[in-house]
């Protein structure tokens, strides 16, 4: 969904509508051993000579650029698909652009830093739309997404959910072992 100018508005009379803060906002991916990945945020004003690595794809794909703010950006590698952006990033080519949201999908040797950018007014939201009279399932996953999105925006150390995808999980580990027929 896009609001913006000369697009018609959208009718939520009727459903409710929730703003969800995701807290982190726009963000470039480095390899860990660039000298910004010391810190957890960086500014802009240090990014004016770092090789981007931006997105390629097919018309309509979502495409990442360098940084919206640089007037000049040294455009080092094309490549569709965050995880080739990121694979790209990882030994070191070049850094990308990467939204908040997607953080935590960093591979090793990557890092996701915070950009702190004056000029750049965060113009995307995320909304949860739904009837008014929900049910009590939907009730539950929406508070699930709310936790979730503030947990992800404190940071990637406090998610409840981050370790649900490790082997080493207490919940991986519940699963019985595959059956042999």
């Amino acid at each position: 969904m896009a609001i913006g100018e000369e697009l018609s508005g959208y009718d939520f009379t009727g459903p409710r509508t929730e703003v969800v803060r995701t807290g982190r906002g726009l963000g470039m991916a480095v390899n860990e051993a660039h000298p910004p990945a010391s810190r957890d945020e960086a500014h802009v004003d240090a990014l004016a000579q770092e090789a981007w690595i931006v997105g390629a794809g097919r018309e309509g794909d979502p495409e990442f650029g360098a940084w919206p703010a640089l007037e000049a950006p040294r455009l080092a590698h094309e490549a569709s698909g965050r995880q080739t952006r990121l694979g790209l990033v990882a030994p070191g080519l070049g850094v990308s652009v990467l939204p908040g949201l997607a953080a935590d999908s960093v591979p090793p040797g990557v890092k996701w830093l915070h950009i702190e950018d004056p000029a750049l007014v965060p113009k995307r939201e995320t909304l949860m739309v739904t009837d008014a009279d929900t049910a009590a399932g939907a009730r539950t996953t929406l508070q699930a997404l709310r936790d979730e999105c503030t947990a992800r925006a404190a940071g990637p150390a406090t998610s409840p959910h981050t370790d649900r995808v490790r082997p080493s999980s207490t919940v991986n580990q519940a699963l019985p072992a595959p059956s042999q027929t």
